[in-house]
């Protein structure tokens, strides 16, 4: 079916929650809120994500003292029109780090089994006129290699698309 490529986008990001065994830097997560539009075929919820600090440089775990960085999330998925979007911030050091991260994925227009992927992330410090990163990777398909493996009656399994990504980018 055309609805199978966001299908499988989306299954893939529900089953990582709260935890699994192939994103083990992600200690632990919890939704805090959720909101359903089953009329429209939506869900909006907040989730809260404990990320293991063991991949920020030591000098920083060091100073700061850190053992994990919390993140929160918005997440809306609309089932109707298949994409999904969620809006990640960094709560762990906060006031003196701003790393916000946009993810979007969204079901090609003219391909109906190509979904695109969009990441766009801000790293600022408070106080300061402009970001001290800014990044953006543009729309990418996320299914295609699935579907040339299809073709050849092959499978692919992807692993968990990793959430936050906003913690490699404080890494920076």
């Amino acid at each position: 079916t055309t609805s199978s490529a966001f299908a499988q986008v989306y299954g893939a990001y529900v089953e990582r929650f709260p935890t699994h065994e192939r994103v083990p830097q992600m200690l632990t997560s919890w939704v805090s809120d959720k909101v359903d539009y089953p009329e429209e075929g939506r869900e909006t919820f907040l989730r809260t994500v404990h990320v293991s600090a063991d991949d920020i440089p030591w000098i920083i775990r060091k100073v700061t003292g850190l053992d994990k960085i919390v993140f929160e999330q918005e997440i809306n998925v609309d089932l109707r029109n298949r994409s999904l979007s969620m809006v990640t911030k960094n709560a762990t050091l906060r006031k003196k780090l701003l790393c916000d991260e946009v993810c979007q994925y969204v079901v090609d227009e003219v391909n109906g089994e190509w979904t695109y992927f969009e990441q766009t992330a801000t790293l600022s410090v408070p106080g300061m006129p402009t970001p001290v990163a800014r990044a953006t990777w543009p729309s990418s398909s996320v299914s295609q290699d699935a579907a040339r493996a299809s073709e050849h009656g092959k499978t692919v399994e992807s692993p968990p698309v990793v959430t936050p990504c906003a913690a490699s980018m404080c890494q920076a």
